[in-house]
């Protein structure tokens, strides 16, 4: 393979990173070209695209094509058991038992629930006031995956979402790619905090495992036709717990506690962030925010989470929130196999590397690719290769389906029952926070209860 371009030092391509995460790789492929070799202490570095044509090579590959990509801090942090590390034949038989929870239908169990708990974390909303809308968006998606896991309520919930949010926010990009940042400080830095947070949840879930195991906990759940539903409805785990591989063996608790770590961690720090920048652009753009104003105005405050779930246009402002605002930017994978990445040869050995939101700003793709603009989602759809928010191949989140519902429920709470006005008169700059890219103040905005009136559909 001839040697593809790229920058020589990976530090300084970090040091970007940490202050334009989402103008960092559209400068790259400008000077180096796409596909372009990035260097990654460590290793071999990786090969990173933008184009659709590599990410379609990528992700339609055969899965054995790769293995996870592994660092020291993921390792350590995720667990060995994470699904983020397996690949081959265990990752296969992993995502067979954990994606049922996660179809289509039984997170269709899961709106309600949704419902009830953002509204509920909206509440201090009423006072009317100044807030900082990601504080409360992750308050409520954590509340949201911890009761959905674990149907964990009172004190029992409250201990799992503190743990959870002692710990990830201190983390940054930096302290997952150099290692020489992860000291303890004696106990006092960053990485101690982040150690004693995942030490705390596992020892929190591997209690909630064995409490299921004794046969205590809830019930498992059950569709309206009578059918069970593995894990539904809040109880995910006594389903996890219950799940059998085709060999009839089922999973550890080290296997369950580091896939449910992967769903905690991953699920509610995206779906927080997205409905951050979604105000933000709301905010920016009153013309879509009137347009969709009158699809909620229409529903009853009450209305049926499925009416709310199939509205076009709350559906298209989500979409294109995700495509501008990609809750991951940068998705890697090692190579076991070779691969022919637009005219490349990949070498086993070396990553492979989607930098997804230069995929989802092709002007090839997408008419004025960085205007905020949904109605491109009503008149057409777009394929795998070319909007992958969630990921694509065989390595798609398991949560898509989830995450889409969480956003429209949450989204429709607290548009449909709060007046938002951004207090800067600026563009929120974006932040790389350890896995995500946030806006950087968190979304700063006035808030104003609404006089709810009646519905022109009321929920059944």
């Amino acid at each position: 393979m001839a040697k593809l371009d790229g920058p020589s030092l990976a530090t300084l391509v970090l040091a970007r990173y940490m202050v334009d995460p989402y103008g960092v790789f559209p400068a790259l492929f400008a000077r180096h070209g796409d596909p372009f070799h990035l260097p990654l202490p460590g290793s071999r570095g990786t090969i990173v695209t933008g184009h659709p044509d590599g990410v379609r090579a990528i992700i339609g590959a055969d899965p054995d094509t790769f293995e996870p990509w592994r660092i020291e801090a993921t390792a350590i942090l995720l667990g060995e058991q994470s699904l983020f590390l397996q690949r081959g034949e265990r990752h296969r038989a992993a995502r067979k038992l954990l994606t049922p929870p996660f179809a289509v239908g039984p997170t269709r169990g899961f709106a309600g629930m949704m419902r009830e708990l953002a509204r509920a974390g909206f509440a201090s909303w009423d006072r009317g006031g100044r807030v900082r809308v990601q504080d409360t968006t992750q308050t409520i998606t954590l509340s949201i995956i911890v009761r959905a896991l674990f149907n964990a309520k009172g004190e029992r919930a409250e201990l799992l979402q503190r743990t959870l949010a002692d710990g990830l926010d201190s983390l940054g990009p930096a302290i997952l790619y150099l290692k020489f940042l992860r000291h303890e400080f004696g106990g006092y830095g960053p990485w101690a905090r982040a150690l004693r947070m995942v030490g705390r949840l596992r020892d929190l879930l591997l209690e909630e495992i064995a409490i299921r195991r004794a046969g205590g906990g809830p019930a498992p759940c059950h569709a309206t036709d009578g059918a069970r539903l593995p894990g539904a409805v809040g109880d995910i785990l006594s389903g996890l717990v219950a799940a059998r591989f085709d060999d009839g063996t089922g999973m550890t608790d080290v296997e369950i506690r580091d896939r449910l770590s992967d769903i905690v961690v991953a699920g509610h720090e995206t779906s927080a962030v997205a409905l951050s920048w979604l105000v933000e652009e709301l905010g920016r753009h009153p013309a879509v925010r009137a347009r969709l104003d009158d699809e909620l105005q229409a529903l009853h405050p009450d209305a049926d989470p499925a009416e709310v779930a199939a509205l076009p246009y709350l559906d298209a402002v989500c979409q294109e929130v995700l495509r501008l605002h990609p809750p991951l930017v940068f998705l890697t994978r090692r190579v076991v196999k070779p691969l022919e990445l637009r005219g490349h040869v990949v070498e086993p050995g070396c990553g492979v590397s989607m930098a997804v939101r230069a995929v989802h700003t092709q002007p090839a793709t997408f008419d004025d690719p960085l205007a905020f603009s949904p109605e491109r989602f009503l008149d057409r759809s777009y394929a795998a290769h070319e909007l992958l928010p969630f990921g694509g191949g065989a390595k798609r989140c398991i949560g898509a389906a989830f995450g889409m519902m969480e956003l429209k429920q949450i989204a429709f709470e607290m548009l449909r029952r709060y007046e938002l006005e951004l207090v800067s008169p600026k563009p929120a700059r974006a932040a790389a926070r350890t896995i995500t890219v946030c806006p950087r103040d968190g979304v700063l905005a006035n808030v104003r209860p609404r006089t709810l009136n009646s519905s022109r559909t009321r929920a059944a």
